[in-house]
């Protein structure tokens, strides 16, 4: 697997469930997007590179004075104040008649990608009695990116927040 289809991957998932969720919850976005959000010292700088099969973005918010910045981090952060820009730039592109094809491009469909990847979000998950007798995990089927974001909201709905804690930590009851 190559580096960039992993380094891909992992930016896929700060859309998807991670800092820039917004771009699916809030503003729609349901195409193929990786992108990294980012925040400096004192809320005074925030930005927002965003890709595409077919473009890359950056937005950056800030001054030239560090004196100039947000008071918390509930407005100053690379979400808050560069990913909408981000996401209004894109919405005017992916509208323009032009440019609506790069609504249906994705990613290059790697599977070698996703089975190099040891972590629970592309593992499926095993019953008592495969765990019992070593049945071997498979790796999740390259599914459509709607589909994903939809089975990632469902299971996370399911959970409880002590659930999801134990989860996300990786503790297990004993």
């Amino acid at each position: 697997a190559s580096t960039a289809a992993i380094i891909t991957r992992f930016l896929q998932s700060v859309v998807d469930s991670g800092t820039a969720s917004a771009l699916r919850h809030q503003y729609g976005f349901t195409f193929d997007i990786a992108g990294k959000t980012g925040t400096t010292q004192n809320h005074t700088d925030g930005w927002f590179i965003g890709y595409t099969p077919d473009l890359v973005c950056g937005v950056w918010v800030g001054a030239d004075n560090p004196q100039i910045h947000f008071r918390d981090l509930s407005l100053g952060q690379g979400s808050k104040m560069a990913l909408p820009v981000w996401a209004h730039f894109m919405r005017s592109v992916t509208s323009d008649a032009e440019f609506m094809r790069m609504k249906q491009h994705a990613f290059p469909a790697d599977r070698s990608v996703v089975a190099s990847l040891d972590c629970p979000m592309y593992k499926e998950h095993r019953s008592f009695w495969e765990k019992l007798f070593g049945k071997k995990d498979k790796v999740q089927e390259q599914l459509p990116h709607e589909y994903r974001v939809k089975k990632m909201k469902e299971k996370s709905e399911k959970l409880t927040f002590r659930e999801r804690m134990k989860k996300f930590f990786g503790r297990k009851d004993r």
